[in-house]
């Protein structure tokens, strides 16, 4: 191996970073999804903390990671890359941890595993999941990719931004708004639980409530007077 590919890396940060990093790549998930594509999202951190790079979900082939790796190997050396972090929503597909060995970079953290993700989505045909660990994939490479995840504690706050994809979900729009919005509850039949809450703004006076950041075919569309 050419070892100045590979420089000394610090120890890895305290848990809480790496959950603060998570939940800075959800946000530009949440992006993502605003613009109409799937939300998915992540960012590339430094060394000292500081974020160098974020990129959302852009269609089927491109996706945020490998768009990220392929932007961040055009603009920083492959031994800078290997100090790096890349920190993401879910757990990185084939195709992007294959990009992330490529390009170098030395670290990934994620908030839930592609099992899960596989779960969420199921037979999709716009998002047809792998079920293979990034971690078995690195391991089959000659680098030391560091990998950290899933992490439990923001487990609800990842997957919400998929549950669209999913069918098994039943959609109720709370009728006690204060006059401007409502929450739309996603509650999964199986479990009969509130797994989620999103605010939606009032889009006429006919009870009807659109959120237009989700643009699938199965539009989160919900009147207050019932399920």
């Amino acid at each position: 191996m050419v070892r100045s590919l590979f420089p000394e890396r610090t120890d890895p940060p305290p848990r809480e970073r790496h959950i603060h990093f998570i939940r800075q790549s959800i946000k530009i998930a949440r992006r993502a999804l605003a613009n109409g594509r799937h939300p998915f999202g992540c960012i590339l951190v430094d060394e000292d903390g500081q974020i160098l790079f974020t990129q959302g979900n852009i269609d089927t082939l491109n996706h945020a990671e490998a768009t990220l790796c392929r932007t961040a190997w055009s603009n920083l050396s492959p031994s800078d890359l290997w100090k790096c972090t890349l920190y993401t929503n879910f757990e990185p597909c084939a195709m992007c941890a294959g990009s992330i060995y490529w390009a170098n970079i030395g670290t990934v953290v994620y908030g839930c595993t592609e099992e899960k993700l596989l779960s969420l989505t199921g037979d999709d045909s716009e998002n047809m999941t792998l079920n293979l660990s990034c971690r078995h994939l690195f391991k089959t490479g000659q680098k030391d990719v560091r990998v950290f995840g899933p992490f439990e504690e923001i487990a609800d706050e990842v997957p919400f931004l998929c549950h669209q994809y999913n069918p098994n979900m039943l959609l109720k729009l709370a009728a006690n708004t204060n006059g401007i919005g409502v929450s739309l509850w996603i509650i999964d039949l199986k479990v009969r639980k509130i797994s989620f809450t999103i605010t939606l703004l009032l889009q006429n006076n006919t009870g009807r409530y659109i959120d237009r950041r989700y643009r699938s075919e199965r539009c989160l569309i919900a009147y207050t007077n019932g399920f």
